[in-house]
């Protein structure tokens, strides 16, 4: 339904003489304005059947095919991006689908938690994989960064390949003793965009990490063998992320180092 509003004003004047008794000569001007409004309602019928009310000429078919070029030529350079793989994720970052977390629902107090970042990256036979884990940073006893800060929520799948994939580096022990650099066996995925303090207990983090990616849930600090681990990450998607920048809520489960504790 539409309506259309007119407005139109008239003004009229007249005049007249009286000739007073002293010999005076009274004139009255009287000036009459009438504004007269009309409001006119077309239904949907009528305003399809109104020539006045046509929406524009739809797009010529040579515009459209020429759109179509566009974007056939904007999916040719995306072919041509992944033809010029190298040892990172220059094919993975910029093509979209990658999963941000929801609008916060309640928050816990914020505090201090603790962050892994990627250590090193790795790629085999097509394949991408991270070493994940604490740098100079991460603090897994009192925590190392505000959960006021929106961060990836590092989310992994069930163990589901227990070799460590041929080529990929091998774990080592450092002279305190420590195991770096442990294959997981299991695959890794980022719930970008998250705020600390809506991860309000373990639980909630872990479904939270379910729902996007079924199956898996938060990251563990002894998810490797304890430190770092690596995983196969060739799903995961960095949009217009820089990885070597990012850091990553990672949960630990003797420490009170978490968003919640």
């Amino acid at each position: 339904m539409e309506t259309t509003t007119t407005t139109t004003t008239t003004t009229t004047t007249s005049t007249d003489s009286e000739t007073q008794s002293d010999g005076q000569t009274l004139t009255i001007t009287i000036t009459t304005t009438t504004t007269v409004t009309t409001t006119r309602v077309l239904s949907a019928a009528a305003v399809a059947t109104d020539p006045s009310q046509e929406t524009p000429a739809a797009t010529s078919p040579a515009r459209v095919a020429s759109a179509a070029n566009e974007d056939d030529d904007e999916d040719d350079d995306e072919d041509d991006d992944d033809d010029d793989e190298d040892d990172d994720f220059d094919d993975a970052e910029s093509d979209g689908g990658e999963a941000v977390a929801a609008a916060p629902t309640k928050l816990a107090p914020v505090r201090l938690a603790m962050t892994f970042r990627i250590l090193r990256t790795e790629r085999i036979n097509g394949r991408r994989f991270c070493l994940f884990g604490a740098d100079n940073q991460t603090n897994p006893y009192r925590g190392d960064t505000s959960t006021d800060q929106a961060l990836g929520l590092l989310c992994v799948s069930p163990p589901d390949e227990r070799t460590p994939p041929a080529g990929l580096s091998a774990a080592h022990k450092t002279p305190g003793g420590a195991v770096r650099g442990v294959w997981s066996g299991r695959k890794a995925n980022v719930l970008w965009d998250t705020v600390g303090a809506t991860l309000t207990s373990a639980e909630e983090a872990d479904q939270r990490c379910a729902a996007a990616f079924p199956g898996a849930r938060m990251a563990r600090f002894n998810d490797g063998g304890g430190w770092d681990f690596w995983a196969d990450v060739t799903a995961l998607k960095f949009g217009d992320r820089d990885p070597a920048t990012q850091r990553f809520w990672v949960a630990i489960d003797d420490q009170r180092a978490n968003p919640w504790s």
